[in-house]
């Protein structure tokens, strides 16, 4: 039984952005895939995914590797397992087709399981739809792009300024759908500053800046120090790792902050670092459309980053954020030195953060025009339509 859900103009097609929960759930049972082994956004989106649709009465199936941070997180999900070898993995191949034959529709999050399972859709007739979560790399394999232009329904992009790049990687602009991420709005919410530093060990008194990001080059926690090493009084409070964590805390030093640096190390939880800062920074090189920044200003902390990729698109600049130019570490320093000295401006950009987010990028509105995108694909495919 199919949603029968209103339609929207979002992202040049047609897709719903009505909150679930008022119509009737779909039938189609959906197999989700994501082959990466680790950590990180795209990782925890497609849990979250799993959930919101399992919770709307979607069947859900999560294909991943055994023993990932994927199987591990989503115990409570259908979760099968597949080698995911390389791009011309048989034996994957198999198994998403046998997974197939229960199957309306498979949604690939990563490169690989998209290859694999998108040429096993193809060989089963089932419609196959992928989630980008990042920027195309150049080095993206001939196959990948051939089933991502040619062979690919639907393909989802976080943000508009990677539906952009998906254009211009051949992907057809009626098959590229923005459809940006969603959170758990219930989880992120405002909640005491104090009892956060007082976990977390931060002072109580001094103003705290917050972090939540992976060390590494993309997400620019070297621009970030070079950037707070120009704000003195701020205490910075890092949770994440990744291989730029030595090279960082030798920047620390460098810049005479080891006693206002403070390594958390990644957190399973991230909520305590937003609660225990006045406000959170990000100074990525580029970013798609970060779940950080959503989380963030739902916890009513105003955001100061580089307008990069998807950022713009996730906050407004002045109401929720305080957006400067890429790689300006001097301007991003001023706009954080500019906030703390206002605190009255601050408060009022954290409660428009968190209406915002609330408003406009719930789990529930994105896994609404999730479901309407799978009614899409499932109905045009049975008229014969969509990816050959």
């Amino acid at each position: 039984m199919l949603l029968t859900a209103r339609a929207e103009r979002f992202g040049g097609v047609e897709e719903s952005g009505r909150p679930l929960g008022k119509g009737r759930p779909m039938g189609a049972p959906v197999l989700l895939c994501n082959e990466n082994r680790g950590f990180g956004g795209g990782e925890v989106h497609t849990v979250a995914l799993a959930r919101v649709l399992a919770r709307h009465g979607c069947a859900i199936t999560l294909l991943c590797r055994r023993d990932s941070w994927l199987d591990g997180a989503a115990a409570e999900i259908d979760r099968r397992h597949a080698p995911f070898a390389n791009e011309i993995d048989a034996l994957t191949v198999l198994k998403a087709g046998l997974l197939l034959r229960h199957h309306s529709v498979a949604h690939a999050h990563a490169g690989r399981d998209h290859l694999l399972v998108g040429t096993a859709a193809r060989l089963r007739g089932v419609p196959m739809v992928r989630t980008l979560h990042s920027f195309l790399e150049p080095s993206l394999s001939g196959l990948s792009r051939r089933v991502l232009q040619r062979h690919t329904d639907r393909v989802i992009c976080v943000s508009n300024a990677l539906r952009a790049q998906a254009l211009e990687y051949g992907v057809p602009p009626d098959r590229a759908v923005v459809i940006p991420n969603g959170i758990d709005v219930s989880r992120f919410a405002p909640s005491g500053q104090e009892a956060a530093r007082r976990a977390l060990g931060l002072p109580l008194e001094a103003p705290v800046v917050g972090v939540v990001s992976g060390l590494w080059d993309l997400k620019g926690p070297d621009l970030l120090l070079e950037a707070m090493a120009r704000v003195p009084r701020v205490t910075v409070a890092i949770a994440g790792d990744g291989p730029m964590e030595a090279q960082l805390r030798g920047m620390a030093e460098a810049h005479a902050m080891t006693d206002r640096v403070v390594f958390l190390g990644r957190l399973s939880d991230p909520r305590p670092v937003y609660a225990a800062a006045d406000l959170v920074v990000m100074a990525s090189r580029q970013d798609a459309f970060p779940l950080v920044a959503l989380e963030a200003q739902a916890c009513g902390r105003p955001l100061v980053a580089f307008a990069v990729g998807g950022i713009p698109e996730a906050s407004v600049n002045g109401v929720t954020s305080v957006l400067v130019e890429p790689l300006d570490t001097a301007g991003l320093a001023q706009a954080v030195s500019a906030l703390l000295d206002d605190p009255a401006r601050a408060e009022a950009m954290g409660r428009a953060a968190e209406a915002h987010v609330r408003e406009h990028f719930s789990e529930d509105v994105m896994a609404g025009r999730v479901i309407a995108l799978y009614e899409a694909v499932i109905e045009a495919r049975a008229r014969g339509e969509n990816a050959r």
